[in-house]
């Protein structure tokens, strides 16, 4: 589903990868998963070593990326909204324009049961 809504996203194998074989986890990255977490543990769960998923890789067919590094590119905003949003001071009263509404007398009712 994550593939089918979001195609570019990362779509991870992870903690339970152990209890998984080779067969399950190949209909992972045929269904759309497209990365793993690496290394020998995952906080507190173990994980497969980088042997074994080398293995299932050249199995299935599969290439590596080298891993992410250093520290993430700052954060800059895009200079221009996006064509499909609507500008900000657009978009609804402002807070001193609300007034909250009073409640009905019949939502303020007891239940009969």
């Amino acid at each position: 589903t994550a593939r089918i809504l979001m195609p570019k996203s990362m779509v991870r194998l992870s903690a339970g990868r152990m209890q998984m074989n080779f067969s399950e986890q190949g209909l992972c990255f045929l269904a759309g998963a497209n990365s793993i977490f690496a290394g020998d543990k995952l906080l507190t769960t173990p994980n497969s070593n980088s042997d074994e998923d080398s293995s299932m890789f050249e199995l299935l067919g599969l290439t590596s990326k080298p891993a992410f590094g250093g520290d993430p590119p700052p954060f800059t905003a895009p200079a221009a909204p996006h064509p499909r949003c609507r500008n900000a001071q657009h978009a609804g009263p402002s807070l001193e324009e609300f007034t909250p509404k009073e409640a009905s007398s019949c939502s303020a009712g007891a239940r009969s049961n």
